[in-house]
């Protein structure tokens, strides 16, 4: 049987019995060596094992399904993808996973002080997001497991609700576009490099809308730095274009293409359109509430 040990600054992996620099072992602070017992090539082979089998797991060709949560047996078609569970679907239905985490999201917004944006009083559920005052949300994202986790911990604890505010999303892409101005280095190369960027996106913004002053299509927003391009067919249904911040080049380049699948909304309406598959402001029989 082969043993862990570290030697000279070597290791055996458990899973492939080869002796190893400790660099190809990752950090475990639960192991008595601080390290993983397996390398890191048995790590990612394993995961890829793991993703391809996720991957090709699908559903019980069952006609319906019971919800626990309301009792209601409906079709497998209500209730959400999920790989991970034995039977490819979620335990809730679509109305009654909403449910909760509208519950959830309502807890959140109370514990920072109520549902409203802190720059324009935007009281719109569908509208808001979450916020880092002083920024640094990538980090954060990056270190805490899940959404939900970080949500929690502000929910729970009174010291990091200071560190968060309530914006709408276009209140949260106007601060990000003041970020980046304030944070250029001043050279010239940056400066030419922001300055393309931003010419880019409001050609691109024109040429769709149509128009040399281009507005949201659904609420009638105006502010350039505050509007995006929006797949008309959800992009997962009609893939057609890149995504991110090629589709504007790629909007200047095949015009019509991108006339025919695209369409300009704020941010606001293009969040609530993602929340509810048509924006709040078409939906005057339910309430501005997020639905994810």
């Amino acid at each position: 049987m082969t043993l862990n040990y570290s030697i000279q600054n070597h290791k055996d992996c458990s899973a492939c019995s080869r002796c190893l620099p400790v660099a190809e072992f990752s950090k475990n602070s639960r192991s008595p060596d601080g390290l993983h017992a397996h390398c890191k090539e048995c790590d990612r082979s394993r995961v890829k094992a793991r993703y391809y089998e996720l991957s090709q797991r699908t559903a019980i060709p069952s006609a319906d399904k019971v919800c626990p949560m309301c009792s209601e047996r409906k079709l497998c078609a209500e209730f959400p993808v999920r790989r991970s569970s034995k039977s490819g679907l979620g335990s809730y239905c679509k109305n009654c996973h909403r449910r909760l985490n509208r519950a959830f999201k309502m807890k959140l917004w109370a514990a920072l002080g109520g549902p409203s944006c802190a720059r324009c009083s935007e009281s719109g559920l569908d509208f808001l997001t979450l916020e880092h005052k002083n920024g640094g949300g990538k980090l954060h994202r990056m270190e805490a497991s899940s959404w939900r986790s970080i949500y929690k911990e502000i929910i729970r604890d009174m010291e990091s609700r200071s560190l968060y505010e309530v914006l709408c999303m276009n209140c949260n892409a106007a601060k990000s576009f003041e970020t980046l101005e304030r944070s250029r280095s001043g050279t010239k190369k940056s400066i030419l490099h922001h300055g393309q960027r931003v010419r880019l996106k409001a050609e691109a913004l024109r040429i769709v809308h149509g128009s040399q002053s281009p507005t949201c299509t659904c609420c009638g927003h105006g502010v350039v730095a505050e509007l995006c391009l929006d797949h008309v067919i959800p992009y997962s249904q009609d893939p057609v274009g890149p995504r991110g911040f090629k589709m504007y080049g790629w909007v200047v380049e095949y015009p019509d293409d991108a006339k025919a699948h695209l369409q300009v909304l704020c941010f606001n309406c293009n969040q609530s359109k993602g929340v509810g598959l048509s924006c709040a402001h078409q939906r005057p029989d339910s309430p501005l509430i997020p639905l994810h």
